[in-house]
């Protein structure tokens, strides 16, 4: 297989020229193409008079070789990844914390090794956990258990829905292609920036849940970690609690799970989780992260300052800055979100904090990002890993 990089195609132009200008580059009939995959596509507009759509393609030929030292193509060998079946057998059941990101695909993966995971989410599935959204966003009812970071699809559900990573791995073709059969747009593959739009995201969550659930997974919503036991210094049971929206109404209800293991995606607001891991002695560390503020601008004037007088002709701009202060410290732009919305985005009663996120359309007004500064560990002195 062949990858041609830097192919450079006007503003205008559809997939059947991109291919016949490969075809013109490397000399060949359209016979020849046994195959023809889009792997890369970003806008370079660092020319505001002539602004280019830059792409990256992989080819099959019956006979590669002689192609093999034309400028930007090289040979390379795709790797695919498989998930290795096993047998439950007497193995206990592996229980996973949390249904965002993390705990969605560790789920998933499970489930098609044939370990039939159980899935513990202290929020509800995404159409109950809409509602509760919807109503937060609508008359500031909030829902500790169910809100814009607890719930089926984690934070990201209602954030937009980005895909970003720094690393170029071959496992990230499991999840675009999960996401692509499960509804996201099949281009997700391919794009620099690529994001699914949290308009998309609720049918992609429940479709992915039913398809862990046909393999054997289990769901329990409104199910709470509450506790760990061990035994000779191993995982033996994972304590739950059963929540609900009253729960100042009710006597608390918990049950066990025999468990050797626990997959703890939890995210990062659930701190009462972290600090019943550091009562057990969950090994822990300090980490940077970073806080801030969120802006918001037109996103017209985004597009005019990315794109000049093309600016009507490609899609939604997007920006990126970073900065190291005075002291030394980093300051950067985070999650942009280009025609989108900034929404409250609470965990707690009684406090607040906003979150940024685009439909898919990306076609809103206003574009939001965050503008964050680096905050270290040392800042805090001592007084344990909390």
């Amino acid at each position: 297989m062949l990858r041609i990089n830097n192919i450079k195609m006007p503003i205008k132009h559809n997939d059947s020229d991109l291919k016949k200008s490969v075809i013109k580059m490397l000399g060949i009939s359209e016979s020849q193409l046994k195959s023809f995959e889009i792997t890369g596509q970003a806008i370079d507009a660092r020319n505001k008079n002539n602004i280019i759509y830059v792409y990256a393609v992989d080819i099959q030929l019956d006979d590669e070789e002689k192609y093999r030292d034309i400028p930007n193509v090289r040979e390379i060998e795709k790797a695919e990844y498989t998930v290795e079946k096993m047998e439950l057998g007497n193995r206990k059941r592996p229980v996973i914390v949390g249904s965002g990101p993390s705990g969605l695909f560790a789920a998933l993966v499970l489930a098609e090794a044939g370990l039939k995971p159980i899935i513990l989410e202290q929020g509800k599935n995404v159409d109950e956990r809409q509602k509760d959204v919807y109503n937060f966003f609508k008359d500031g009812k909030f829902n500790k258990y169910s809100n814009v970071q607890f719930g089926e699809g984690g934070a990201g559900t209602f954030s937009d829905g980005k895909l970003t990573t720094n690393t170029n791995n071959f496992r990230m073709q499991k999840i675009y292609s999960e996401l692509i059969l499960a509804g996201a747009e099949k281009r997700i593959a391919y794009m620099s920036k690529p994001h699914v739009g949290t308009d998309k995201l609720i049918e992609i969550m429940r479709k992915i849940r039913h398809k862990i659930e046909s393999l054997g997974g289990e769901y329990r919503f409104q199910n709470k970690l509450v506790s760990i036991e061990y035994e000779n210094n191993k995982i033996s049971k994972a304590i739950v609690e059963i929540v609900s929206d009253f729960d100042s109404d009710r006597e608390k209800e918990t049950y066990e799970i025999d468990t050797d293991v626990i997959v703890l995606a939890i995210g990062h607001s659930s701190r009462d989780t972290f600090y019943m891991l550091n009562d057990k002695n969950i090994k822990m560390e300090r980490k940077t992260f970073s806080v801030g503020v969120r802006i918001e601008h037109k996103q017209s004037m985004i597009n005019r300052s990315q794109y000049g007088k093309f600016a009507d002709r490609l899609p939604a701009a997007e920006y990126k800055l970073n900065a190291k202060a005075k002291n030394g410290r980093g300051v950067y732009t985070f999650c942009m979100c280009p025609g989108g919305v900034v929404v409250p985005a609470a965990s707690e009663e009684g406090r607040l904090v906003v979150n940024g996120m685009s439909y898919s359309g990306r076609n809103l007004e206003n574009a939001n990002s965050a503008i964050l500064v680096n905050v270290y560990p040392e800042d805090f002195g001592e007084g344990g890993v909390l």
